[in-house]
Parts: structure tokens; C-alpha cells; sequence
């Protein structure tokens, strides 16, 4: 059998909580999963920022993709980190709600099986929406809401579900021009990226691209990169020290309005995040010279960590490593930029910015590694 991935969207909204990791079991047939999974979570995560971007900025040159920028003056962009599922796991159905999983029927598999590639593919308007806050080409996925897709999904009691680029929706759920109907479909687009049903996430060692030997790497790249792995390296083991040094606890309070041990762990989670992307080596800088007040920026999704380099030559490497860690807590660590105040070393936190807050803004890991070379 054809190894498959399903994700399904239930009737009823699924309680949302925190779990970002998810393991799931080998099954030897079309297997239903557990509810609210980390990538059932997600998926609802990235659709509720999906309905909350703006159009994405004219002065970002790079069409289809959403970016993250380092500047002072950019206006809030969104991101997020799709997680694939690993190569040659059995098929699951994703559940939201809170049954236990099961088997599911021969005969719906058999459906899936002989109706996938079929059905139509995104309106021009629906499919560049989608696309340019993805940062994702959803070309390949085709739409089903023919009468063996309202069965099928109310067979599966669910609104929608996808089967790698196949989305099949219940009558009347494919409405890609209201909000709801948006939503929906971003959530099931979520689980097609996930599946990396065509649209998979381009793998690459540490590299760089665009970048001159004698300008850009050797004065600044290279050494740059290293000094944010010890940063990243040193800030790790001030979080997990036995005791939390005054020091430590003062820069917590200065980044991240708060040094109580909830958000030492939350911190220390993204930090975590950066630091295995900096061990798996599977980044790539890209130098740009026409960057206006960027300092670097990432797509939402598959992204180089672009440096503007007519910005940053000739500037401290210490500040440039910080700029990296800023990026890294983006595209690994799912933060956002609710605020920007730190750069080259200099810049205090909102005293206004609320913890939660805080913790989901780069520019409070880039300051805080900062302090930790």
C-alpha cells in the first residue's frame, strides 16, 4: 500500500495548547491519530496568523513569500516553521478532539486511494493569498468537494481533511472567500506542508550564496556565524546553571521583563530550538546589497537567513551575530516582532511589553545573546 498521511479537521474548534513535537507510531494501515497532536496544533496556529497578516509589503522584491526582517522600522511580519513528518512514516489521520485513534475503513482508503491527483486546483486570487503568507507553492495541490469527498469526510465526522496535496472538504467547506472558510483552508494547507506533499522543505548544508570571499565572509560571515553558536552555547549554560547568576537574572529582567523560572524555561526553550539548527548545519546565508533599513530577513518558510551586507559591512561582528540569533529565533524558534528595540548592543526592553510578549520577540534573544559571547 502506498504509504499516506492524512490530516483531518474535526466538526468542533480543538483546544489549543503548547506540545510542538509530536512522535507517531508505525501503523501498518491507514491509522487514525491521537487528538490535539503538536502538528493538529500547529495547523491551527499558522491559519490563526495566516488570517492576521497583512498584504505582504511592495518593498519586499521577492514575490510569494512572507518576511522577517531585522530593521528599526519594519512594520510586524508573520512566521512560522513547518515541521515535515519523517520519511517513511505510516499514514495517520490527525484528529481534534479528544478520541482515541482507531483504523480507518478499507474502503475509505480505497477512495482516497483511486480519487488522489484528481479534483481542481486553488482560483488564482484563493491561491496567491495563500501563497504569498505561506512563502509556499500550492500549484500541485488540488481541491475535492465533489459528492465521494462530502462522504468520505462525514464519514471522518470532519469539516476537511488532506492527504498529502489532496485536501478533500465536506459540502459546503470549501469557501476560500470568507474568513472562516480561509481559515479552514489554511489549516489543511498546514497539513500539506507538513506531509511534504510536493511542497518539501529544500535541504541544505551551511553554505552561502551571493557572498564575496573578500568583503563578506571572511571579515564577517564566517567569524559572525561562530561567535552566535558560543552565544547561543553560552546563554544555554547560564539558563541551565544550577543556580541563575545575578547576572543572568539581570539580563532576563532587561530583555525579557522577567527572570521567574517559567520564563527562564520558555527562553530556554527557543535557545534550545537555535542551537540544534546551528547543530544539524542545515542553513544557508544569503548576502543582498539593496536592502533599504534591513539588517537581515527570512521568508516564512524553506528561507535562506539573507544579511544585508551593504548594512552590515564594516560593523562589529558581535553585533552581527546577535542579528543572526535574531533570524534564528524567527525561522527555528517561531518568534515574532512584536517590538523592535536592540541593535549593535544598544536598546532597552518596553517596560509596557508583557512577558508573553517578550518571550515571542526575537529582538529580546538577540539582546540577550548579545551579553553571553
Amino acid at each position: 500500500m502506498e504509504a499516506l498521511n492524512l490530516q483531518r479537521e474535526q466538526k468542533q474548534t480543538s483546544k489549543k495548547n503548547n506540545s510542538t513535537f509530536f512522535k507517531p507510531a508505525i501503523q501498518k494501515k491507514l491509522s487514525i491519530g491521537s487528538a490535539n497532536d503538536s502538528y493538529e496544533v500547529e495547523a491551527d496556529k499558522v491559519a490563526d496568523k495566516v488570517m492576521k497578516m497583512r498584504e505582504p509589503s511592495p518593498q519586499v522584491t521577492h514575490t510569494g513569500a512572507l518576511v522577517q526582517r531585522k530593521c528599526a522600522h519594519c512594520e510586524q511580519e508573520e512566521q512560522l516553521q513547518m515541521k515535515p513528518l519523517a520519511e517513511g512514516i505510516s499514514p495517520f489521520i490527525q484528529r481534534s478532539s479528544s478520541e482515541n485513534g482507531g483504523v480507518a475503513p478499507d474502503h475509505v482508503e480505497n477512495q482516497i486511494n483511486s480519487s488522489k491527483g484528481g479534483g481542481s486546483v486553488m482560483d488564482h486570487e484563493t491561491k496567491n493569498f495563500m501563497e504569498s503568507r505561506f512563502g509556499a507553492d500550492f500549484s500541485d495541490v488540488k481541491i475535492h468537494t465533489g459528492s465521494e469527498a462530502v462522504q468520505m469526510s462525514r464519514e471522518l465526522n470532519a469539516q476537511a481533511f488532506a492527504v498529502g496535496n489532496d485536501i478533500y472538504f465536506n459540502e459546503g467547506k470549501y469557501n476560500p472567500t470568507s474568513d472562516s472558510g480561509k481559515h479552514l483552508l489554511a489549516h489543511e494547507l498546514t497539513h500539506t506542508v507538513q506531509q511534504s506533499g510536493g511542497v518539501g522543505r529544500k535541504i541544505q548544508k551551511y553554505s552561502h550564496q551571493d557572498c564575496n570571499e573578500t568583503t563578506d565572509l571572511r571579515p564577517h560571515i564566517w567569524p559572525a556565524n561562530h561567535i552566535a553558536i558560543t552565544m547561543v552555547d553560552n546563554a544555554i549554560s547560564a539558563l541551565t546553571a544550577s543556580t541563575v547568576s545575578s547576572s543572568t537574572i539581570s539580563l532576563l529582567d532587561n530583555h525579557f521583563n522577567s527572570h521567574s523560572s517559567s520564563t527562564i524555561s520558555s527562553v530556554l526553550k527557543v535557545f534550545r530550538k537555535i542551537k540544534a539548527a546551528f547543530t544539524a548545519n542545515n542553513y544557508t546565508y544569503e548576502c543582498e546589497n539593496d536592502c533599504d533599513d534591513d539588517n537581515a530577513y527570512v521568508y516564512g518558510i524553506w528561507s535562506d537567513i539573507h544579511l544585508c551586507m551593504n548594512n552590515l559591512r564594516g560593523r562589529d561582528n558581535r553585533g552581527i551575530a546577535a542579528i543572526i540569533v535574531h533570524e534564528f529565533s524567527h525561522y527555528y524558534g517561531g518568534t515574532d516582532d512584536n517590538v523592535y528595540y536592540f541593535s549593535f548592543g544598544s536598546g532597552t526592553i518596553p517596560s509596557t511589553l508583557s512577558v508573553s510578549d517578550a518571550i515571542d520577540n526575537a529582538d529580546c534573544y538577540e539582546g540577550f545573546a548579545y551579553y553571553h559571547n
